[in-house]
């Protein structure tokens, strides 16, 4: 949601060591982090399920686009992207908080919306102008992490736990909320962040071998499916 130097600028601000370049870097040297590979064994099937639903009269909207990695999965309908940064391009400049003003309202058969709403200072304000521009029916798939280093892009307000969730879902036809990523899991994910790319090497082979492990009370994240 912004530039490696803002981030940097917003972490100093709050007294907190910035993350540094190299650390960037190799981050994209070395490939995606546990965290990140969690998340996408249980999102990316779901976006490939719910893509082969969909033809040319469907809509589907990503919000927090950045790059629009999930374009791909929905190469036979409309798919439009909202930022609040006008140099990535979206097709909507807006904050998914103000989403409605700028977005059709009942418009959109799927709305993605992942690892953004910990950076919003409403996230149930949020949900509810998601809720707005789906069409009756439509779903919603969104990710929020919980054990992740304070991250400010350009704000980290919230961790949201499963009873959060079922609160700001309260309405909504029906919702599936499931934690990924387990103890293991999340202990190396805070090495990793820790100790900078070089454990990034062995990241398959944690991720391979820790996977199955139940989630439990310690969990990296929430992938949430709900209709409206």
């Amino acid at each position: 949601m912004t530039t490696t130097s803002s981030r940097v600028h917003n972490a100093e601000a709050c007294g907190i060591e910035p993350e540094s370049r190299a650390r960037v870097l190799g981050r994209r040297l070395f490939g995606p982090s546990v965290m990140k590979r969690s998340l996408n064994a249980r999102l990316v099937p779901r976006l490939r399920a719910i893509a082969g639903s969909l033809g040319p009269d469907h809509r589907v909207l990503d919000v927090g686009t950045k790059q629009a990695p999930y374009r791909q999965y929905f190469t036979r309908c409309r798919f439009d992207t909202v930022d609040v940064r006008p140099e990535v391009q979206p097709d909507f400049v807006a904050d998914v908080q103000q989403l409605a003003g700028a977005v059709p309202v009942e418009a959109y058969d799927l709305v993605i919306c992942t690892e953004v709403l910990e950076h919003v200072e409403d996230p149930r304000g949020a949900i509810e102008q998601i809720r707005r521009v789906l069409k009756p029916g439509g779903i919603l798939l969104a990710t929020t992490p919980f054990i992740v280093p304070y991250h400010p892009d350009p704000t980290d307000y919230w961790r949201l736990t499963p009873e959060a969730w079922r609160s700001i879902l309260r309405g909504w036809s029906s919702a599936q909320i499931q934690p990924h990523g387990n103890r293991p899991l999340a202990l190396w994910y805070l090495l990793e962040t820790g100790w900078g790319s070089p454990l990034k090497l062995i990241n398959p082979l944690i991720h391979y071998v820790c996977r199955s492990i139940r989630s439990g009370r310690v969990f990296l994240g929430i992938l949430v499916e709900a209709r409206r």
